[in-house]
């Protein structure tokens, strides 16, 4: 397909296609963002997508796609792959190809397990792997030590790999929705979170080595089991939001809870 059909098709498109199509035009070639609604999915054709080599930003979202398309693997500038809400089951190892990747969005499939080659992404900061069907991390998970956000909520996960302690630059972090049963204590490694959401899972305690994460601002705990707080909650003097709804911690404790943490704001109703 040549540029004058690409442009005469994207001008027949709206919105953010007639942008493009403007760079285009122009010759711009780097930073250009397509969003693929489905009725310029069904016009470009993923076999046009692929001669995109230069583009850094690609939007695939809800586009009813069940095999995660190979061709993408070879747009290898990409920063930005968001294809989520589709009926994906299983990625190609070549995803590890995408080695620009700063941020990638894969929440709303039905992801059963990551294959090795993600591990390949170095530069990945933003990984939303929600609302899937996960129920364990490779071991070697650690290995995306660039994380700065990550989303694993909404999925069937019970334990954390050991590795996971190394993902130091993690700022927010989502385990929400999930079967654990007990603490992560890799998370205890974590010194530079400030966002931890554990709402409506089953753990019954927390360690005292969660005092470690000194920079947390908001923590979820809401829907579990807990019945008090390690004593070193104390050192949370950053923490401005603690939710323990629905939790079986009565009032003793709650004077407890107060006295630790006597700038927070914190929900308790059970």
């Amino acid at each position: 397909m040549n540029e004058q059909k690409l442009l005469a098709l994207l001008y027949s498109g709206q919105g953010e296609n007639i942008e493009l199509a403007q760079q285009l035009a122009k010759g711009m070639k780097v930073d250009l963002k397509i969003a693929l609604k489905r009725r310029g999915l069904a016009q470009l054709g993923l076999d046009t997508v692929k001669k995109f080599i230069e583009l850094k930003k690609l939007n695939l979202q809800d586009q009813r796609i069940v095999q995660f398309p190979a061709e993408v693997c070879k747009i290898v500038c990409l920063e930005v792959l968001q294809i989520s809400m589709n009926k994906i089951s299983v990625l190609p190892n070549e995803i590890g190809d995408l080695f620009n990747l700063k941020e990638l969005y894969l929440d709303n499939n039905q992801l059963v397990e990551l294959p090795l080659g993600l591990l390949k992404l170095q530069k990945l900061e933003v990984l939303n792997l929600a609302h899937n069907k996960l129920r364990l991390l490779p071991a070697a998970f650690g290995l995306l030590r660039q994380l700065k956000r990550l989303s694993l909520n909404k999925n069937r996960i019970s334990l954390l790999p050991a590795s996971f302690k190394n993902l130091q630059n993690i700022i927010s972090l989502n385990l929400a929705e999930n079967v654990l049963e007990q603490f992560p204590t890799a998370l205890c490694e974590l010194k530079n979170i400030e966002r931890l959401y554990l709402q409506n899972n089953y753990l019954p305690n927390l360690p005292e080595e969660l005092g470690n994460c000194e920079q947390l601002q908001s923590l979820n705990l809401g829907h579990n089991l807990l019945k008090s707080l390690p004593q070193a909650a104390a050192r949370w003097r950053d923490l401005s939001d603690l939710n323990l709804e629905d939790n079986p911690i009565f009032d003793k404790e709650q004077d407890k809870i107060n006295k630790l943490l006597p700038f927070a704001r914190i929900f308790y109703k059970f």
